[in-house]
């Protein structure tokens, strides 16, 4: 009976496959490009398995309680494997596709769904994956980028941008949906929101047709009114974070804040006011949960929206103060945004910044009634005139009003929500210590195991079965059997496979030939100062040194992957790149490193990258010095594919250590307490240190082809983000951590690195997004599953 079953579900899909290969393009599946067999595939999904259940996520909308997820980006990926893994057809398409003589991996040339920059954009896109998988409504809402960031090439040694046309051709996922268009007005225009809706397709962990849980994306584009603002309605919807250095940036920054808050705000309160005929009862039915401050002026327009209907400014202050929401993500002041007045003013209506002045007197008049000396130390810029008085300043600051207006503020680690009370929103705290909760972030399985990582996958559905997909916390079930040879040596196989598809990748990709066999060391992030990839450069340079003078003799054969973009007009991020690319040719091109050392620096990393990354990676470089990275998810990645973290006590290091055991990961560097009472002068721990002055005369000395004086000269006078003052320790932690890697592979005993990297992955169910969900469902929104 099971096998007629299989062979009826064989037959009646690759019917559906046929029939839509000769409906689009009058041909058979084998003679298909891989962008026509994803045309192919969408249409099969989105018409013959989820349809019914995405038209039934749309009763949802004010007839039960539901959380709306704002985010600037939703960095989704490739929709397609994802979409053919989670409706659990991705085994039975790829013997269809074979038969047909056509090998499910040309999908791999499919292009990334590009609307997102790094892990605020990714987090969303697994939130709301989590979301449909265990079945709590919350339903996504951003912007529908046509180049998305931009796609990352090089002139020598410097990063240049080119956009990102990431739907060039074409997009078989998202759909418009002109009947729920809306305008929206600015200061001195209006254009058109037209949503664009993707079905974000739950995990179908019961394998059966009659339960799939589909929840709606929708992203706003903006269109013109009659042709008037072609020109301005483009920009709006065109690239995902403008180059804000100058007043047109800035301005259109907010351009596109305003546009998606208004037109989602629009959306749901016309729905509500067509179920239900009045507003009272809004909060009821929905919450909304504010990712990073890129969405507060949604409550802003809320109260707009409910002053046009008649309530007073008071009683609408008082029911947005109910049902929004805010996350933090960062510790640094400069990404908590604040935009000068006057150019505020010169994007959103009047309407707009009235509320926002009378939010402030609100918050006056609150303030007048609390001690003095609270108010002193609060975070709202202040002045006293005739009395206590709160202002804005000459800027608007979106996260003062995100935590005044939000019923709740989460950090997104256990570390950074602490920072949080303790000093970037210390003063807020204060006043609203009730406010306060933590939400550590987490990634999906489904993508980040047994999409990426189908060696893996394969062999835990052998020992453990297949519960873990939904359920991380079943990992633990491996603890019985991780002493095992058997478990151990196949694990190991499992790794090397991924390593090989890895170098694969790499030899087409950027033309670099490595070693599967080497030790795989990666870190893959935006470049940024405070993620230390400048310190990740030094340790390359001080081996690679140490090498060249026989003082490393038994060192094992290293890959150093690193990858990620430097923001267009970030020109310091910039000069690591180009070091970290100098360095590259350096020392790929020294024949003295043949077998030893080889160095690779990524082109354009993406989530596609990212996949084959997390899989292949002996370690994880989680490196920024304590107390700056709010928490990381590629640490999570990284940890769920059995690679021990290389990192610092920051961010969610600190929890991915407390479950998988200090033993298990190589922890270096200072703490946050050891850097707040750190006394350091940056220019004479230069002078001092060792490991500095051996890799001087590469940065200045003419031993690389660049010069890096300027790198030296900023560290020297400002080492803010501790690079020198850690880089010794973190040099003796990779010798530690290659040391354990290379006695195992000498013995050829399984017990060294593969015990460790099955414990990180044991011990990894924590940080399953689905638990972030259930946290955030249970603690913050009050929401309830559909259905399990």
């Amino acid at each position: 009976m099971k096998n007629e079953l299989l062979q009826f579900e064989y037959d009646d899909l690759k019917s559906k496959y046929l029939y839509y290969s000769d409906k689009l393009y009058s041909n058979k599946l084998g003679e298909l490009s891989a962008i026509q067999l994803q045309n192919v595939v969408a249409s099969v999904i989105k018409n013959d398995i989820v349809k019914p259940f995405f038209d039934l996520s749309y009763n949802y909308f004010s007839t039960r309680k539901i959380a709306i997820y704002f985010s600037m980006e939703f960095l989704i990926g490739r929709v397609v494997l994802d979409a053919l893994v989670n409706t659990g057809i991705k085994k039975l398409t790829s013997k269809i596709f074979s038969d047909e003589g056509v090998d499910i991996n040309i999908l791999e040339e499919v292009q990334d769904t590009a609307l997102g920059n790094g892990g605020l954009g990714r987090l969303a896109a697994c939130f709301i994956e989590s979301a449909a998988t265990t079945g709590y409504p919350l339903f996504g809402f951003g912007v529908y980028y046509k180049y998305g960031l931009f796609k990352q090439q090089f002139n020598g040694y410097e990063q240049t941008e080119v956009p990102d046309d990431w739907a060039a051709n074409g997009d078989p996922w998202f759909e418009p949906d002109e009947s729920q268009t809306v305008v929206v007005r600015f200061n001195d225009t209006e254009v058109k929101a037209v949503p664009y809706v993707l079905p974000i397709i739950g995990y179908n962990k019961y394998r059966t047709s009659f339960q799939q849980n589909v929840f709606p994306l929708t992203l706003w584009k903006s269109e013109p009114i009659d042709g008037v603002t072609k020109d301005y309605a483009a920009k709006i919807s065109d690239y995902l974070y403008p180059n804000d250095s100058s007043d047109d940036g800035r301005r259109l920054r907010i351009c596109q804040e305003y546009f998606f808050a208004s037109a989602t705000m629009q959306k749901l309160v016309n729905l509500h006011l067509k179920v239900h005929k009045t507003l009272d009862n809004f909060e009821d039915y929905y919450c909304f949960q504010m990712n990073d401050t890129h969405p507060v002026l949604a409550c802003i327009e809320y109260i707009r929206l409910l002053e046009e209907n008649g309530y007073t400014f008071e009683e609408a202050s008082k029911k947005a103060k109910k049902c929004f929401a805010y996350t933090n993500h960062t510790v640094m002041s400069e990404a908590l945004e604040s935009w000068n007045i006057d150019l505020f003013r010169s994007v959103v209506p009047p309407a707009v910044f009235k509320i926002i002045q009378d939010l402030n007197q609100e918050l006056i008049d609150t303030f007048i009634k609390l001690d003095f000396f609270k108010i002193n130390r609060y975070e709202v810029d202040w002045q006293k005139v005739n009395g206590y008085e709160l202002t804005f300043g000459n800027k608007v600051h979106m996260s003062r009003i995100a935590c005044y207006i939000g019923y709740a503020i989460n950090g997104v680690a256990v570390i950074h929500s602490q920072i949080l009370k303790d000093t970037v929103l210390h003063g807020w705290y204060e006043i609203y210590p009730e406010k306060f909760t933590n939400c550590t972030n987490g990634v999906t399985p489904r993508r980040w195991i047994r999409l990426c990582n189908p060696y893996l996958a394969e062999m835990l559905d052998s020992e453990i079965g297949h519960g873990w997909t939904t359920n991380l916390s079943e990992l633990e079930r491996l603890e019985y059997i991780k002493t095992s040879h058997r478990v151990l040596r196949k694990f190991a196989e499992c790794k090397m496979e991924a390593k090989y598809a890895l170098a694969k990748y790499i030899k087409k990709q950027e033309n670099i030939d490595i070693d599967p066999n080497s030790i795989f060391d990666c870190q893959v992030k935006r470049i940024h100062e405070y993620k230390r990839q400048l310190m990740n450069a030094f340790r390359i340079l001080y081996i690679y040194d140490a090498l060249k003078n026989g003082m490393m003799p038994n060192f094992y054969n290293t890959t150093f992957i690193i990858g990620g973009k430097a923001a267009s007009s970030y020109y310091k991020a910039k000069r690591i790149i180009a070091l970290l690319k100098d360095i590259q040719d350096t020392i790929n091109n020294d024949p003295d490193m043949c077998g030893k050392l080889r160095v690779v620096f990524l082109t354009n990393f993406n989530v596609s990258y990212g996949e084959k990354i997390y899989a292949a990676a002996n370690f994880s470089e989680q490196i920024s010095p304590a107390g700056t990275e709010a928490s990381g998810t590629g640490n999570m990645k990284f940890m769920m594919n059995g690679a021990p973290t290389i990192g610092t006590m920051d961010g969610a290091n600190i929890e991915i250590v407390n479950e998988a055991g200090s033993d298990n990961n190589y922890i270096f560097g200072a703490t946050v307490d050891e850097l707040r009472r750190l006394s350091y002068k940056p220019h004479e721990f230069m002078e001092k240190s060792h490991e500095m002055q051996a890799i001087m005369p590469y940065l200045t000395g003419g031993l690389l082809k660049g010069n890096y004086q300027d790198i030296i000269n900023d560290l020297r006078d400002n080492d803010r983000y501790y690079v020198m003052y850690d880089l010794e320790s973190y040099i003796y932690a990779t010798i530690r951590a290659f040391s354990d890697y290379a006695n195992e592979q000498g013995t050829g005993i399984y017990r060294f690195h593969s015990m460790k990297a099955l414990e990180n992955i044991l011990h990894s169910g924590k940080f399953s997004s689905d638990r972030t969900i259930m946290e955030y469902a249970d603690n913050i929104w009050h929401i309830t599953p559909i259905f399990q």
